[in-house]
């Protein structure tokens, strides 16, 4: 199974017939109320974009620091047999620092080995792993929340 597809079926309840487009069908049309329901696909994992040479590239590798967007998600998966570590901090980043370490500016987060761990940036824009093994995305959603007012 891919990490990916791991993700979704730990994190967003998956399964198979998450997958399966007859039970998507199947759970779209509700013959009650003669409609069709809005259904939420869900968000996506994206990797990092950074500047090299002039070129836009993505990477899921963070242990060079790289910079997201304030109020980012991102999904970290460790494919180590160890603990790792990673920082987000509102400014440049020089060292890791040690697990727990807080301050006002920064945090370091632990990520237990084989799961994943998320994320959000809050007003934190830079982001650094100790290891290329913490694979780390991007959570790319579009759902937007609606309330009707009555």
């Amino acid at each position: 199974m891919s990490i990916i597809r791991e993700f979704f079926d730990r994190v967003f309840g998956g399964g198979e017939n998450a997958y399966d487009m007859g039970q998507i069908q199947l759970c779209q049309y509700n013959r009650y109320a003669g409609a069709q329901k809005n259904l939420t696909v869900g968000p996506w994992l994206a990797g990092i974009a950074y500047e090299n040479a002039g070129s836009i590239l993505y990477t899921t590798d963070v242990s060079t620091q790289k910079t997201v967007e304030a109020g980012s998600q991102l999904a970290v998966y460790n494919n180590n047999a160890a603990v790792q570590i990673l920082r987000i901090d509102k400014n440049t980043i020089t060292a890791l620092g040690s697990v727990g370490d807080v301050g006002e500016t920064f945090s370091v987060i632990p990520c237990p080995p084989g799961e994943w761990t998320l994320i959000s940036m809050g007003q934190w824009t830079y982001v650094r792993s100790g290891s290329s093994d913490l694979l780390t995305y991007l959570v790319l959603d579009d759902t937007k929340m609606r309330s009707k007012q009555v």
